[in-house]
């Protein structure tokens, strides 16, 4: 039965400002990112700050914008977000970075919604479709789900696919897993409303075939130009369909039963080695391998 209690009949379509992608993109992130501000607060966990964020900010602080650097803990949770949006606040930050994972992109949109300013999302990892969505998930200092927090789309979203390329291939692969119940989840809600509080609009149909489509007329070939740390044609068409197809095809389309039984695995401490994508995948394998048999 379609979800719709107070009768929503406005059709709503939400994304972020601007999306952008390619190999060293980070090169270029001040010409990107100078519009939102010029005091920014950047945080990423240590390993990202290793990887990609120690030279993010050399190259920021080259272009005089005043970067503040927070490390983020690993976990989205209610003290985390309040930690960090301190910081911010004590260095006068007009606008919030967030480089890595799903949840410490998460972790900037709660910050920069708290303290309405501009924030970028800048993955380093094509492992979800969070990047560009307006919700944040938000767990429990044991890694449980808590409570989601529906917020505003970034301002920019950044992708350095020479960045992705070298992060294990499993991720990409967790990523796909996760997109591809994107078209699945969102053919289950055409009449129910979509997080954003109105029906689906007829793009975000177009957009979750795309992403099916993409995923399985390019996925193997991403996998294995991955493994070898290669940007291709493949490679960026997958991190495009696990990133912006996914993030506006389950957001302006919906989501269903996949998301929220994956919100109850979450309390199974023995699934928490698990990616995000690996437990969605799962849930909607069987759907997919029936529909789509004739496109493997």
């Amino acid at each position: 039965m379609p979800h719709n209690p107070n009768k929503v009949t406005e059709r709503l379509f939400q994304s972020p400002s601007k999306y952008i992608q390619g190999p060293s993109a980070f090169h270029n992130a001040a010409k990107y990112l100078e519009p939102l501000g010029k005091a920014p607060l950047l945080t990423c966990d240590a390993i990202v700050y290793k990887i990609a964020g120690k030279q993010l900010i050399d190259s920021l602080q080259a272009a005089n914008l005043k970067v503040t650097y927070a490390e983020f803990g690993g976990e989205i949770t209610t003290p985390e977000i309040s930690r960090l949006q301190k910081i911010a606040q004590d260095n006068t930050s007009d606008f919030i970075i967030g480089v890595g994972g799903g949840k410490t992109l998460d972790c900037v949109k709660a910050i920069a919604a708290a303290l309405q300013v501009p924030v970028a999302s800048l993955p380093t990892i094509a492992a979800t479709d969070a990047p560009c969505s307006a919700v944040s998930v938000v767990y429990t200092p044991e890694g449980h789900f808590d409570h989601y927090k529906f917020l505003k789309n970034p301002d920019i979203v950044l992708l350095d696919t020479s960045v992705i390329a070298q992060a294990p291939a499993r991720f990409l692969a967790a990523g796909m897993g996760d997109a591809i119940a994107t078209h699945v989840e969102a053919k289950t809600c055409r009449q129910s409303v979509n997080p954003g509080g109105g029906l689906p609009a007829e793009l975000s149909t177009a957009i979750g075939e795309k992403c099916e489509e993409t995923l399985f007329k390019y996925g193997k070939l991403a996998y294995e130009a991955n493994k070898l740390k290669a940007v291709t044609p493949a490679f960026e068409a997958v991190v495009e369909a696990n990133t912006l197809l996914s993030g506006l095809g389950f957001e302006s389309g919906g989501v269903a039963a996949a998301h929220s039984i994956h919100n109850g695995f979450t309390a199974i401490e023995a699934l928490h080695a698990l990616l995000h994508g690996e437990k969605g995948a799962a849930l909607v394998s069987p759907i997919n391998t029936t529909t789509n048999m004739s496109r493997r």
